[in-house]
């Protein structure tokens, strides 16, 4: 039987935290308690939640912080607690189709929490290799903090990690790990600022990744005809040169009836070039912008033309179907840059 199925360990738990606010528990009990190890959730416990899996009793982590207050907690205990409070995992978007973006879900949670403190957890995502190969990994990163009244958390916990072109052709197809490197962080303090009891250290989370030839779709297409001219006004070109040269929108208080993915294709006097491309995840809003024109185009007329892409849809976690037909807007202005053109200082 789990300890966390059974009543007595929580009647334990309580009994252990009335004895330490009262001061009736010696150096010896709290550095028992403080070293303690996460007990085990059973998948059918009231307190399982997610892929949680253990729990610290708040007691523990009370004697720890008691402790390393009065100088009595080593840095290195107090690192094994807090990397016991800390609880993260990596997932990735799978299969991976060979030379697409590897869209990757971090999670961050804790095994248990201060009584009256708040207890704080953050990670900053700073490195991704798969296998051996460094991918180039966007921005991820996220925190929470927990008092005895709420939950609070912000950050981004999903992105990208890419590779080369020249470090595809090193990788074979078939199963392949990914290992992302976070800094991560806990911290335990009277109050949300001010100060606190901190640790710092890197941690690496891995996940499989199943890389398929370049031919295998990773999404599925859909088509409706009843759809069509939702998806097209969900996307169309906004006149907006303060916030582009070009720029496609979803009209504000709608979502597209369905997930997208496209390149951005220009077409101007017989010249086509591709200029970006996007995906939604959940039907968000759709706002792209291109900054400046691109070469070998001028200001004026141009078509607009969003292609579905396998790729571009890959690099949203979630995404698994998108809209599978061309959309074009012909004759949309491609205006010229509203702002200044940066220049680089001759050299003195």
């Amino acid at each position: 039987m789990s300890p966390l199925s059974n009543p007595r360990s929580w009647e334990a738990s309580r009994e252990l935290s009335r004895r330490l606010k009262e001061g009736q528990l010696g150096d010896g009990d709290k550095r028992q308690l403080a070293l303690m190890s996460p007990l085990a959730i059973s998948p059918t416990s009231a307190f399982s939640s997610g892929s949680r899996k253990s729990h610290l009793p708040s007691v523990c982590i009370d004697s720890a912080a008691d402790l390393r207050r009065r100088g009595k907690l080593s840095d290195g205990d107090w690192a094994i607690v807090c990397g016991r409070i800390l609880e993260c995992a990596l997932a990735v978007r799978n299969p991976v189709r060979h030379g697409d973006p590897i869209a990757v879900r971090i999670s961050i949670g804790w095994t248990g929490t201060a009584t009256d403190d708040v207890t704080s957890i953050g990670f900053e995502a700073v490195s991704a290799h798969l296998d051996g190969e460094t991918g180039k990994l966007s921005s991820i990163a996220y925190g929470r903090s927990k008092t005895n009244w709420s939950t609070k958390g912000g950050g981004r916990t999903d992105g990208t990690a890419v590779l080369a072109p020249e470090q595809w052709r090193r990788m074979s197809d078939g199963p392949h790990t990914l290992f992302v490197t976070l800094d991560t962080s806990v911290r335990i303090a009277e109050e949300l600022t001010g100060p606190a009891l901190e640790h710092r250290q890197q941690v690496v989370v891995a996940a499989p990744v199943q890389v398929v030839t370049p031919d295998v779709s990773t999404v599925s297409l859909l088509v409706d005809s009843k759809l069509r001219e939702d998806v097209r006004r969900s996307v169309a070109p906004w006149p907006a040169p303060a916030f582009g040269t070009l720029c496609l929108r979803t009209p504000e208080g709608q979502q597209p009836p369905v997930e997208l993915g496209f390149d951005v294709y220009v077409r101007q006097g017989g010249k086509e070039a591709v200029v970006g491309s996007f995906a939604t995840e959940n039907r968000f809003p759709v706002f792209w912008r291109l900054l400046v024109v691109p070469d070998g185009f001028r200001p004026g007329a141009v078509d607009v033309i969003l292609r579905p892409s396998n790729r571009a849809a890959a690099s949203s976690f979630a995404t698994r179907s998108i809209w599978g037909e061309e959309v074009v807007f012909a004759g949309v202005e491609l205006t010229a840059p509203t702002w200044p053109t940066p220049t680089i200082p001759e050299a003195k």
